[in-house]
């Protein structure tokens, strides 16, 4: 009988440093993402005061905005009034139903049910993000490094209250992981995730060209006709049903509403979303301007607007470090990142047209510093990946490079606190 060989796999930083130990253990990992949620619903606490003073701190995690629209669904399923200018089918059902599975097997209330559904997410999400800087064997300092960046990010506080960013997060990381498996990619696991993902969130389907993308490069590194058709022929399976989440639901509004887009019409009628390519046209989005002090209305608004030139500016960075390494002749693994920076750029453009409106001359983004936290996640995994591949051999500068990073931190830690609470005492605040 002959045995079909094995296929290449994609290289990893672990091959750099496979004779240096950073791993850690997966119980350390388990417990410092346990840790790490709390530490940030600790913070949350502390810094919420209610506007009803009758629930507590920790209930209106989920009082606000959004997360009354998933409240309802978890609780009564979806409805639409053409006479109601906001409606559930707004939002997609994967956050809803997963609060929903909570409230039946957990006896608590849906707004609780919510908060739990979000960081028990969060504890994936935190565990898929240090899974990864174990695959890749990322020094300790570099771990610190990235896990502060993440964890002081000013949108971060999201991970924990009642919104669909640790569920979308945390399905995105997993399904990555176990696509990019560095023996073979598990189609199963990372399927699941990818239904997940595109069940979570709109942004969630145009990724279901990632399977598929990650067998070509695959298959670059293979000649055999039969490892190509092994690649192949599950990817396609798996984009298939990373794509059904989304599907799914618009075929449940088919056949309940007999209007399968009216996703889009409710987003367009509640909060004019309405993408546009005529966006990415505008230049000007792309550009860093210091912010209006004058309000706190306008300086959130400028804090949204400036996510788009920040994340932008950060993918070109490392666009630059990825010439730096090359100029250096160190084995680059840039094909390993491919689906990373893929999953960026889709993220990234896809939350310019799904945040960005256009008012006479200005472009507002309400809501994009939420949208970005996880383009930020990705870039971030990136650059862990493609740090790496380099080694520092002057401590002062890996000192030096450490403050840099704890001081930017410690700035960034603070104006989360900030929109936290701005966030909990502002009904009409989106962030």
């Amino acid at each position: 009988m002959i045995t079909p060989p094995e296929p290449s796999r994609l290289p990893s930083p672990q091959d750099i440093h496979s004779s240096e130990h950073y791993s850690f253990s997966f119980l350390s990992i388990v417990i410092g993402s346990i840790i790490l949620t709390l530490l940030q619903v600790v913070i949350c606490i502390i810094v919420v005061r209610p506007i009803d003073t009758k629930i507590s701190a920790y209930h209106a995690f989920a009082e606000t905005n959004d997360s009354n629209f998933y409240a309802s669904i978890a609780k009564e399923g979806y409805s639409f009034s053409p006479a109601r200018p906001m409606n559930a089918t707004g939002f997609f059902p994967g956050y809803p139903v997963l609060a929903k599975l909570v409230s039946l097997v957990l006896p608590v209330d849906t707004q609780y049910a919510l908060n739990i559904a979000a960081q028990a997410t969060c504890i994936g999400m935190w565990m898929y993000f240090l899974l990864f800087l174990r695959r890749w064997k990322t020094p300790p300092s570099l771990t610190f490094t990235c896990v502060l960046a993440l964890f002081s990010f000013p949108s971060a506080f999201y991970f924990v209250k009642g919104y669909s960013e640790s569920l979308f997060t945390f399905s995105l990381l997993g399904a990555l992981y176990w696509l990019t498996d560095t023996q073979r990619p598990r189609w199963l696991l990372a399927s699941i995730h990818g239904f997940i993902l595109s069940a979570t969130r709109l942004l969630g389907l145009p990724l279901s060209i990632l399977p598929a993308t990650y067998a070509l490069i695959m298959i670059r590194y293979d000649r055999s006709l039969w490892n190509k058709l092994s690649l192949w022929i599950p990817a396609l399976g798996s984009s298939l049903i990373f794509s059904l989440g989304a599907l799914s639901f618009f075929g449940f509004l088919s056949s309940t509403f007999g209007q399968w887009n009216l996703y889009f019409q409710s987003q367009f009628l509640g909060w004019q979303h309405s993408p546009s390519i005529q966006l990415f046209l505008d230049w000007h989005i792309f550009l860093m301007f210091p912010p209006n002090l004058d309000r706190i209305a306008w300086f959130i608004g400028d804090l949204n607007r400036l996510s788009v030139p920040f994340l932008f500016e950060m993918l070109f960075l490392l666009l630059g470090l990825e010439l730096f390494i090359k100029t250096k002749s160190i084995p680059s693994l840039f094909s390993a990142r491919v689906p990373f920076y893929l999953t960026a750029i889709l993220l990234f453009f896809g939350s310019i047209a799904a945040c960005g409106i256009q008012l006479g001359n200005t472009v507002f983004f309400g809501g994009m510093l939420r949208y970005g936290l996880v383009v930020y996640v990705v870039l971030l995994l990136i650059f862990a990946h493609a740090a790496s591949s380099l080694s520092l051999s002057s401590a002062l500068i890996k000192r030096i490079l450490l403050a840099l990073v704890i001081i930017a931190s410690i700035g960034s830690l603070g104006l989360q606190l900030f929109l936290n609470i701005i966030f909990q005492e502002t009904i009409n605040f989106v962030a």
